[in-house]
């Protein structure tokens, strides 16, 4: 208690901190600085035989003090080789700051060390540590190569490639950096191999990769006055075209009523659907004009045609020889041989290729099912529903342009027409076109080959039931042309299962090639339903081979398409042009066989005409 009068206590007066002399030093700095140890390469070594985690941090220290490389890295490959311990050594090598180039020495030394080990090491650094770049090139590369040759233990080689390419360790904190940096690396040796044109079986395991890489989303478009006009103005050249190749059509019809006063001539293929080649480009012949003569009174049907088809030819040749008997190009040639078999000449009053085929009526109902799908037929009415259709239509003019460029790597694989069935089996899937099944009404017999019509052909392709796989997304959203690109890329380079999915227009779901019966075991190929001919495979021809090149060239694009900045993938173009960079040709392309190469005519390939399947033909 406080006594009056008495004076409070002085205050105690603060103490002084001592002021720090520099930074304050590390836990290893003090450990090393306990040891009273002479700093050498061979102090490291023998510190470092110890397996406490001390006495390693206690060796960084000393290496640090040292101040050189071999220092540093020896602390590094002590611990990694020696001591077995990939996730130590990848720590100290990110607090010792070796990296880069530095890193990759190490191990180009010349001392021996397990792929595996060095694949669990490797995976342990992060990107700043070692790029992505140089863990193909120095390590993974290489590795892949030597299994390739049969140069090394298979078993512990695939084992290390499996893990840097695979990563597992479910309870690390960091799995999501290391899995990132797998996709990384997937996406790094699916560039090499395209590149180089080695090893092409890693682009279909590894393509998914590149799934995330590429945006998709729907985009509202609104299409401009001179964008809206130049539509409407390659719509105008493509019926006048049609018009005159119609003109083609007649010319044909009457002479062949001379000899079959029954008969009809009506036209199929890319001359109705409007999928044609560019007039203006001058490197692209003129597309054939794809005919199909209807003879009532000669009711034979695919190759019991054939005789047909030479009897059509001689009496052609009175009236369409060419003027100059020498001109040997312009032959008329009935090609028997073929699945359905054709007559080819040329048409002298227009100077365009024609293939003539007889009584070929699944060819006609598959041209005005794509023209409906094409255009929408009599129920596309809505704005917004004849804007995407124009999309649509503009997506699968370039989706022909890319095959052209890309040559045999895809005309190897598939047709013009399968292409177009690829690519309408995408947009049913993201339901810009419907799905429907008009396969119950084609028959081929006497009565359709007097009463078929292309109004006939419409109305039931009117009346057949349709449905959209998702409901709510085809009325909501015009998407434009060139998000369906990115989109049709993306679907056939990460997401479609080759080995177990039927490409079908006909139904919603998903058709397996179970219920097809056309599964055979640890089979990858293409299996393609044509929407008429339901039982024929149109992916028959496509070898194992030729859809890996396929499926390389739907990869390429992919990477050309990326949304997201890549400094790895992009130093792989040299032009800043998407547009270049999709039709720019790579190795992969080099390593192709002509003998994979199919028709290329959509006609052709409706009919399959095919001069793969024909015998000798017989010129006029």
């Amino acid at each position: 208690m406080k006594r009056h009068g008495e004076s409070p206590p002085a205050a105690a007066a603060p103490k002084c901190k001592k002021k720090r002399r520099g930074r304050r030093k590390s836990k290893t700095e003090r450990l090393a600085r306990l040891n009273s140890v002479t700093v050498s390469i061979d102090t490291l070594h023998n510190v470092l035989q110890s397996r406490s985690s001390r006495e390693w941090d206690t060796a960084q220290s000393l290496a640090l003090q040292i101040g050189t490389l071999e220092a540093r890295t020896v602390v590094v490959r002590v611990i990694l080789t020696e001591h077995k311990a990939p996730k130590a050594a990848a720590h100290y090598t990110k607090r010792l700051n070796v990296r880069g180039d530095e890193l990759v020495a190490v191990f180009s030394s010349g001392w021996t060390i397990s792929p595996l080990l060095l694949a669990r090491f490797l995976v342990e650094l992060e990107e700043d540590t070692l790029a992505i770049r140089e863990r193909l090139q120095q390590f993974l590369w290489p590795w892949v190569l030597q299994l390739q040759e049969k140069k090394e233990d298979e078993t512990v080689m695939k084992a290390a490639v499996h893990l840097m390419l695979h990563p597992t360790a479910s309870d690390d904190a960091k799995m999501y950096d290391k899995k990132e940096r797998a996709r990384k690396l997937q996406r790094a040796l699916v560039l090499q191999c395209l590149q180089t044109g080695k090893l092409l079986y890693f682009v279909p395991m590894y393509a998914r990769a590149f799934a995330d890489q590429i945006s998709v989303d729907s985009v509202n478009v609104a299409v401009g006055n001179d964008e809206e006009k130049a539509l409407l103005r390659a719509d105008q050249d493509k019926e006048k075209e049609l018009q005159r190749r119609e003109q083609v059509a007649y010319r044909v019809e009457n002479v062949l009523r001379l000899m079959w006063p029954d008969a009809r001539v009506t036209i199929f293929g890319s001359s109705v659907t409007g999928l044609l080649s560019d007039p203006d480009d001058d490197d692209q012949k003129p597309a054939d004009v794809d005919l199909c003569a209807l003879l009532p009174s000669a009711p034979h049907f695919r190759q019991e045609t054939a005789p047909l088809v030479t009897e059509v030819m001689e009496h052609l040749s009175i009236y369409f020889l060419p003027d100059r008997t020498d001109e040997t190009e312009h032959r008329i040639i009935a090609v028997t041989g073929a699945r359905i078999p054709i007559v080819q000449f040329w048409d002298p009053s227009t100077d365009l290729p024609c293939d003539l085929c007889v009584n070929n009526v699944p060819a006609l109902w598959n041209t005005r099912l794509l023209r409906w799908l094409l255009y929408g037929g009599v129920g596309a009415h809505s704005s917004e529903r004849k804007r995407q259709l124009q999309h649509v239509r503009r997506f699968c003019d370039w989706l022909r342009k890319w095959r052209r460029a890309k040559g045999r790597v895809v005309s190897g694989a598939v047709s013009s027409y399968g292409l177009m069935l690829l690519a309408i089996y995408y947009l049913q899937r993201i339901s810009v076109l419907p799905v429907l099944d008009c396969s119950a009404y084609v028959v081929e017999d006497e009565v359709s080959l007097h009463t078929l019509t292309e109004d006939e052909i419409d109305k039931r392709l009117e009346a057949v039931e349709k449905k959209f796989i998702l409901v709510n997304e085809q009325t909501t959203k015009v998407r434009d042309w060139l998000a369906l690109r990115r989109g049709f890329f993306r679907f056939y380079a990460c997401e479609f299962d080759y080995e177990h999915t039927v490409v079908s227009l006909r139904t919603g779901d998903i058709m397996s090639k179970t219920s097809k019966g056309w599964s055979r075991r640890n089979d990858t190929r293409l299996c393609l339903e044509d929407p008429v001919e339901t039982e024929r495979d149109l992916g028959m021809l496509c070898s194992r081979r030729a859809l890996n090149q396929l499926r390389c060239a739907f990869t390429h694009a992919c990477i050309a398409l990326r949304n997201v900045d890549d400094k790895e993938v992009k130093s792989a173009f040299s032009q800043p042009d998407v547009e270049v960079n999709l039709l720019a040709s790579w190795a992969y392309e080099e390593d192709t066989d002509p003998k994979l190469s199919i028709c290329d005519g959509a006609g052709a390939s409706l009919s399959n005409a095919s001069s793969i399947d024909s015998t000798t033909p017989t010129p006029v």
